[in-house]
């Protein structure tokens, strides 16, 4: 009966034209093999396909003759070898950067060391109310840090699919999410991640090491320097040769705040910084030219890193300095529960929790799309929150001396006009970049050694954030231009990662030429303010299209059907699933708008570049999903269809896929 079918179809197809004969050869194809085993069929004979000549024809429907690819590497389009190879990628990834529980968190906790964020936790710290303040922080925590992580890492790790392919995949109207995320990682990869200052730091510890020299570490103002000063106002100013200088001298009297800063970065010149961000960049790019494999291995190295250079510097605050009691004493006094109780508190509390938690900069979506499909994802968020607030606490109880004596440095500028909170934030900057100039009482070259190590550590810290934002570029490339499947991997990661640390350079070169000399505290915290408003929207973007387009019920059963084989914490997670449903759907959404109104509030006097940059970026998935729209409305086609979950969306392991559908036929969900 088929072969007849089949005959009738090739008497009818002569007076056909080539798009109908490829269409009723297709039909024809499907009746006999069907469509499994012709996708097999595809698979199996790609190899067979590949043997001919390299000059393959593009057929043309409008011409009688054949044309011939300008390249003769050139592959002919094949949307369903395509589509095939993305799987097999997709699959790929998972099986060859799989890694176990402890590898996981590694690539979590090595990002939570970045000096940049715990740096962040610390000014919040001493700013609102000391340990009043993980009050807040603890509520913040578990209302929008522990389901935002939980909706990311769940997510990705139930489609094991790219950044992009994910929201993608979710609804078409979401495919501008992830390209706002992607720009809203590359701004902070320019402004604010990357310090190459503290490995110029390193390099002239190690060189003060090596020669007892100690002459860098003696600032020069206007050509007045520390060393030309009497010995009796050396003995008035005390060997805090840096930060005595800038603050008690008759220069430091006429200076404010942000000139001080900007002297203070002048330590290492353009040319060494650029030189020792480009080291960076190479290490990181070589780390992501070698996979995420290789990257989960040295992840533990990556998060180690930062706490083992901490605890040398922290030994010499403590002790040598003889700065312990003291310290400690005033840690406990400075506990004020109505400053951490107020909104300033509050707010501090979001970024926080933000940087600690990782949520809304892609990392997490990044680390859960190459994990294991019955990886319990609950417990590894329930242990990135509380082992990184553990983190933060031991890093602000380690640094705490170094701002303490800023602060009291700082103080008469408080007295005319700026308040603590205010100088709190650049005090870190300040004070790491004079730690040289401290007075301990030991061995001046353990002491160098001791600093070479810490900063040593932190520009290690520095290194997997670039890592990620190198994933989320290779494959922003994969998604933009499939046919970049055929060529072999090594290549384009290598191209890829070559093109990204020149962008990179170049941006921080204009910058370095365009940097205006009064950059201080002020401009910094804008920055601060802005990516925090950036986070915001896009986590404000994630929870409502999970809780308009995907729905929060079915993500929850997809989480129980991750964590299945799990039983303690497949119980937990089932008790408190509807709180955590109550979150995505109502508290986050309402925190993210008012958490947006506060900083607009404070930032809205300021338009200039990043205002326009702030609105392009937290508005290109609204622009994204209004040109689909208006696209749909020109063909006339359904607009539905935008909000419609792609015909691949779930596991990529059929097994898994099964599994999945199971539990939500189970739980009545109607796709």
């Amino acid at each position: 009966m088929i072969r007849r079918v089949v005959d009738t179809e090739k008497e009818e197809s002569k007076g056909l034209t080539k798009v109908e004969k490829a269409r009723s050869k297709e039909l024809a194809f499907y009746l006999r093999y069907g469509v499994d085993r012709r996708h097999e069929r595809l698979n199996t004979d790609s190899s067979e396909s590949s043997e001919g000549s390299s000059k393959r024809a593009e057929t043309f429907d409008n011409e009688n003759e054949d044309a011939y690819s300008p390249t003769s590497a050139s592959p002919a389009p094949q949307p369903e070898k395509i589509e095939h190879a993305e799987l097999d990628q997709e699959l790929g990834s998972r099986n060859l950067t799989r890694p176990g529980s402890w590898r996981r968190l590694g690539l979590l906790f090595s990002c939570i060391t970045m000096l940049k964020n715990s740096i962040v936790f610390v000014e919040c710290f001493a700013e609102s109310g000391g340990f009043a303040f993980l009050i807040p922080y603890s509520v913040v925590a578990m209302v929008v840090g522990v389901p935002m992580a939980l909706l990311e890492l769940s997510v990705a790790q139930y489609a094991s699919a790219p950044l992009y392919t994910i929201f993608e995949r979710i609804a078409p109207a979401l495919s501008g999410v992830g390209y706002s995320l992607l720009a809203m990682r590359v701004f902070y990869t320019l402004f604010i991640s990357m310090e190459p200052r503290f490995l110029v730091f390193m390099a002239q510890s190690m060189f003060s090491v090596l020669t007892n020299d100690t002459s860098w570490s003696q600032i020069q103002v206007n050509g007045y320097c520390v060393d030309q000063m009497t010995p009796a106002e050396r003995n008035r100013y005390g060997k805090l040769s840096m930060g005595a200088y800038y603050l008690n001298g008759n220069r430091a009297l006429s200076m404010i705040p942000s000139q001080i800063y900007s002297y203070t970065v002048q330590l290492s010149g353009n040319v060494e910084q650029l030189f020792s961000a480009l080291i960076m960049f190479c290490v990181a790019g070589y780390i992501s030219y070698r996979g995420m494999r290789y990257f989960s291995k040295i992840s533990i190295l990556l998060c180690l890193g930062p706490l083992l250079g901490a605890l040398p510097l922290t030994f010499v605050l403590y002790v040598h300095t003889k700065a312990r009691d003291k310290v400690l004493e005033e840690i406990f006094d400075m506990t004020d529960l109505g400053k951490a109780m107020s909104s300033t508190g509050w707010m501090n509390a979001c970024r926080a929790v933000v940087k600690t938690m990782l949520v809304g900069d892609g990392t997490l979506l990044v680390v859960g799309s190459t994990s294991d499909f019955h990886q319990n994802v609950f417990l590894d968020v329930l242990l990135l929150a509380s082992l990184g607030t553990g983190v933060r606490i031991f890093l602000a109880l380690a640094f705490y001396p170094v701002l303490t004596i800023g602060h009291k440095l700082l103080y008469p500028f408080a007295s005319r006009g700026y308040n603590s909170g205010v100088l709190q934030y650049y005090l870190s900057e300040l004070f790491f970049a004079a730690l040289p100039s401290f007075d301990v009482s030991m061995d001046l070259k353990k002491f160098f050694a001791v600093l070479t190590f810490f900063y040593l550590t932190v520009s290690i810290s520095y290194i997997a954030y670039q890592v990620i934002t190198f994933e989320m570029l290779i494959t922003l490339c994969y998604h933009t231009f499939p046919r970049l499947l055929y060529l072999n991997e090594k290549l384009v990661r290598f191209c890829v990662i070559a093109a990204s640390i020149s962008f990179f350079m170049s941006c921080r070169i204009i910058s370095n030429l365009t940097a205006y000399p009064m950059y201080g505290q002020e401009d910094e915290l804008f920055n601060e303010h802005f990516y925090i408003g950036l986070l915001t929207c896009a986590a404000l973007y994630e929870a409502a299209s999970i809780s308009l387009f995907y729905g929060s019920k079915r993500l929850l059963v997809n989480i129980l059907t991750m964590i299945s084989s799990h039983k303690k914490s497949y119980h937990l997670f089932n008790l408190i699933r509807g709180v955590i449903h109550v979150q995505w759907s109502i508290f986050i959404p309402i925190l993210s708008v008012v958490t947006v109104a506060g900083i607009l509030r404070r930032t809205h006097v300021i338009v200039d570049t990043f205002s326009f940059i702030f609105c392009a970026i937290s508005g290109l998935p609204l622009y994204i999903a209004l040109r689909q729209l208006v696209m749909h409305l020109r063909n006339k086609e359904s607009a539905h269809v935008m909000t419609l979950p792609h015909r691949r969306w779930g596991p990529a392991n059929i097994n898994n896929r099964r599994l999945a559908e199971h539990d939500e036929r189970a739980a009545r969900i109607v796709v």
